[in-house]
């Protein structure tokens, strides 16, 4: 039994195909990584909170990075018996 599993994605979503014993199988994988938030008051570089400035940049790229590596474990996941 020969199987072949050829993988297509990009941030917003993974295809996953699969080829056995002439079969076709396809999954749909949704990355579920968030685009960039604005809060109201938000430059390019800060946000405004009161007379506070905070810079959210760290933040959001290390949760952006947790996405990501969910999301390409989840495609490991699908991918690993191949």
């Amino acid at each position: 039994m020969k199987k072949n599993v050829g993988v297509w994605l990009d941030y917003q979503k993974a295809f996953i195909v699969t080829l056995s014993n002439g079969q076709e199988i396809v999954h749909k994988l949704d990355s579920k990584i968030e685009s960039r938030i604005r809060f109201t008051g938000e430059t390019k570089e800060y946000t405004r909170m009161g007379t506070q400035f905070y810079d959210t940049e760290k933040r959001h790229d290390e949760r952006r990075k947790k996405q990501i590596n969910a999301y390409c474990d989840k495609i490991i996941k699908n991918i690993s018996d191949a």
